[in-house]
């Protein structure tokens, strides 16, 4: 039907109706986020039980108005960003590079909004696991970022945008050749475990990031502790239950 016409239909004065109820955004206190996302969420359900033309051109109306004013001020969309995307508001976050020189929170806020899945794989052979890197970015739809080393992760992990995802996953390796403080590589047979211990303890910042060990046999009786010392840790020596890991964790 014409939009037009459907002011005659039943279930539109009742939609209009109920969009009309809701608060206006510009009596509200600035940085009531939650109200703003509740209200916004109402205006969906009223869409979704009507289901006609008429009630989605009223919630358009009223999204209208809060976009207008979300765009009054930048601490809102920090507020937003905040309780969207915690790890934002963490002393971590302050080496993020977000692209230029002045980024507004609202630009920040768009940035983490159209983030994909992400996924960080560090292992020191990446030529062992491009076919299920390849994969993962197919078929799961993830961004996954591969890093050599315990020390090239922990840089990616403390400035790139990628970090600040709350879906953030991290597949790492156990054994590694990396090079130490002088500069020589050396065999570091702990690196998964310590890069761990690092993102649930050092870090302060990434305790609720799902890990995956992804490690040889060898490594096994060394690495099992970790499964019982952290929750959000898990260890296979299966490619297959790397990528049911990726699809369901």
């Amino acid at each position: 039907k014409h939009p037009q016409k459907m002011e005659n239909d039943s279930c539109a004065p009742a939609a209009t109706e109920a969009a009309e109820a809701l608060p206006d955004p510009a009596v509200m206190e600035r940085t009531s986020v939650q109200s703003v996302l509740g209200e916004r969420d109402m205006v969906s359900k009223i869409v979704g039980m009507t289901g006609c033309v008429a009630s989605m051109m009223a919630a358009q109306a009223v999204c209208r108005t809060w976009r207008d004013f979300l765009g009054q001020t930048d601490d809102v969309w920090k507020d937003l960003a905040y309780t969207k995307f915690p790890r934002a508001k963490l002393e971590i976050a302050a080496g993020i590079n977000w692209g230029a020189p002045s980024v507004t929170w609202k630009e920040r806020f768009l940035k983490l909004d159209k983030m994909k899945p992400v996924i960080l794989w560090v292992d020191d052979k990446p030529q062992n696991v491009e076919h299920l890197i390849e994969t993962i970015q197919e078929e799961q739809k993830s961004v996954v970022f591969h890093k050599g080393s315990t020390r090239e992760a922990r840089a990616w992990l403390t400035s790139d945008i990628g970090a600040l995802s709350p879906t953030l996953k991290v597949i790492t390796d156990n054994h590694r050749d990396e090079l130490d403080e002088e500069g020589e590589m050396q065999s570091n047979f702990d690196a998964g475990s310590q890069l761990i211990e690092w993102l649930n303890v050092q870090s302060q910042s990434f305790h609720d990031a799902q890990i995956l060990m992804f490690c040889g046999a060898g490594s096994l009786p060394y690495v099992r502790a970790l499964k019982t010392k952290y929750s959000n840790v898990e260890i296979t020596v299966n490619e297959g239950s790397v990528l049911k890991w990726v699809r369901d964790a």
